[in-house]
């Protein structure tokens, strides 16, 4: 290797490094609005689940993602009132979908892959407590 495309090489080591600490802060500052956006679920619309899935779940959330939440107990007549209610939290979009409506196949990715934030230490198995 030349010593240029060496230069090349590290700075371009250098930049994905750099890339990969940017992201990581991200995806911790949209971590941290996970508290308020479950808070708010769960006290003002009465949401019994929340499950994390999507890029921030994954390690793959980079600037345009957002944030990916499957929500348990959350009425239809509440769902839009809740869906501004959380995105007024986050400088990321806040994608909200009800576990009752998702389809079969989706909705067991979305508990076998996904992260329960609310309950915390509870099984992720039952959906619309036919436990």
């Amino acid at each position: 290797m030349s010593r240029e495309e060496g230069r090349f090489a590290s700075e371009w080591v250098r930049r994905r490094e750099e890339r990969r600490r940017r992201l990581q802060a991200l995806a911790a500052e949209a971590r941290a609005d996970l508290a308020a956006i479950i808070e708010v679920l769960t006290r003002q619309y009465g949401v019994r689940r929340v499950i994390l899935f999507g890029s921030l779940r994954k390690g793959r959330f980079v600037e345009e993602s957002d944030i990916d939440l499957a929500v348990e107990g959350l009425r239809r007549a509440d769902f839009y009132e809740a869906l501004g209610a959380v995105n007024r939290l986050s400088r990321w979009w806040v994608d909200l979908k009800p576990l009752e409506d998702l389809e079969p196949f989706f909705r067991e990715r979305v508990l076998r892959e996904g992260e329960q934030l609310f309950p915390r230490g509870e099984d992720t198995d039952a959906v619309d407590g036919n436990r």
